[in-house]
């Protein structure tokens, strides 16, 4: 290109064994800045790889305090309950059997931050206990009814996914209402897929069943992410007749159970 602009207008160049030196100076002045150009974008790439390579160092070892932390924090704990627990007199057994179920639900939770699954019939007995601390306080208003296929009790399912939902029908339906509220909590078989119902009666729908409204809690967000993460599928919010509100969700069947 350069000889062919010489030509065109008129310029002589270097010929022969000097040719070389057409090839070797533009490639020079070439080398020198964008060499330095490309040495000082390598050095900022490393200098963001090492910070980031740091920052997950600091991660890492955050996450290890925090594993060593929730170890310990259940630990004493449990010890606290059961302490409590053994200084309650004979005759307020009623309390020594709550604080044994209290105890059982934070033991559940300390298990499935372990496992990636449990046994339906497991969350289901942990759902259970938790319904019945929170009978203790709302009394008749909260009944709770449970129907579940018997042949799908050993099915495993991620823990805790059911709870959340529950809580949010104690929390808006029984809380806020005077009259008897029915929770109930449904597993069956459709398909090839475990379908999960959680319902309540309670007074205090919303007008609209925006599903962004129920996603603000910390608790539904969480379900919902899960189930998208995990198996694609999305939490499913109706009316309930006469009045609350009603939590479906499908889970794959796992055919080797």
């Amino acid at each position: 290109m350069y000889h062919l602009i010489c030509d065109l207008f008129g310029i002589g160049y270097l010929g022969g064994r000097g040719l070389v030196w057409d090839v070797y100076i533009p490639f020079l002045f070439y080398f020198i800045p964008f060499g330095i150009f490309h040495f000082y974008e390598y050095l900022l790439k490393s200098q963001r790889q090492e910070r980031k390579t740091l920052e997950l160092r600091q991660m890492a070892l955050q996450s290890e305090v925090n594993a060593l932390k929730a170890q310990l924090e259940p630990h004493f704990l449990f010890n606290t309950l059961n302490s409590i627990s053994a200084s309650v007199p004979p005759q307020m057994e009623h309390t020594r059997e709550l604080i044994a179920k209290l105890a059982d639900t934070f033991r559940f939770g300390l298990q499935a931050s372990e496992s990636e699954t449990v046994p339906l019939r497991e969350e289901i007995r942990f759902l259970k206990t938790y319904l019945d601390l929170e009978k203790q306080r709302f009394g008749e208003r909260l009944i709770p009814v449970f129907e579940i296929e018997k042949n799908l009790m050993e099915q495993p399912i991620p823990p805790m996914l059911l709870q959340p939902l529950v809580e949010n029908a104690i929390k808006h339906g029984v809380g806020n209402s005077v009259d008897p509220v029915t929770v109930g909590i449904h597993v069956k078989r459709v398909g090839e897929e475990l379908h999960f119902t959680v319902s309540d009666t309670g007074e205090s729908s919303p007008n609209g069943l925006d599903s962004a409204v129920f996603m603000k809690g910390i608790g539904l967000r969480n379900t919902q992410l899960r189930l998208e993460k995990q198996f694609d599928k999305q939490l499913q919010i109706a009316r309930n007749q006469p009045q609350g509100l009603v939590f479906n969700f499908s889970l794959p069947l796992n055919n080797e159970k």
